[in-house]
């Protein structure tokens, strides 16, 4: 994303948010700061944003979508993602490849064993109807591959593609949870999964 030209047209309101998007940093925001970032990231789709170009307006949802995960609003984060990426085409270098990430990775999150009380421990539920753990892992594993495919240097890259890494293996960690405690073969259940 063009900063400089996508952000003059909302007066810079996006460029603190996304800052703190690409430095993991939202969740270091007290609840206030939560719900003012929520609020001027809703009041700019609101007041002004016709003349936004698309991927201004896939940033602005993608960050909504980030702070909407923080929030535990789980289905409108995974809604805001995909929205973004509708926004914008998959070769487009920065919110694309970024929201695709974050949809595979909250789909993932979701079939973690979590325990009570955790931060994202309500997300299973809230993800239900995304379909049961296998499906949603893979729903994730295909958002992440995704990403992976995208071989172009868009911005951000490397930090991205750590990530999606980590994510990746984890999908492969919980794959090999889900087969042990279903006692099926590894090959049959290989077989779900790449089916889909």
């Amino acid at each position: 994303l063009d900063t400089g030209r996508g952000l003059e047209s909302v007066g810079g309101k996006l460029t603190v948010l996304e800052i703190m998007y690409l430095w993991n940093m939202m969740g270091s925001l007290s609840p206030a700061e939560v719900e003012r970032a929520v609020e001027k990231l809703t009041s700019l789709q609101r007041s002004g944003t016709k003349g936004l170009d698309a991927e201004v307006e896939a940033m602005r949802l993608l960050i909504l979508g980030n702070v909407y995960g923080y929030c535990g609003k789980y289905v409108d984060a995974l809604d805001h993602y995909r929205r973004a990426c509708e926004f914008v085409p998959s070769q487009e270098k920065w919110v694309w490849p970024h929201a695709k990430y974050e949809e595979g990775s909250l789909l993932l999150l979701s079939v973690a064993n979590l325990e009570p009380g955790h931060r994202f421990a309500s997300l299973a539920s809230a993800l239900a109807g995304e379909g049961d753990a296998l499906e949603r892992v893979t729903k994730a594993k295909s958002a992440l591959k995704e990403v992976d495919r995208f071989r172009q240097d868009f911005n951000f890259e490397i930090r991205l593609k750590f990530k999606m890494q980590a994510a990746l293996r984890h999908a492969g960690e919980v794959k090999q949870r889900m087969m042990k405690k279903a006692g099926v073969a590894p090959s049959s259940m290989l077989s779900r999964l790449t089916s889909r």
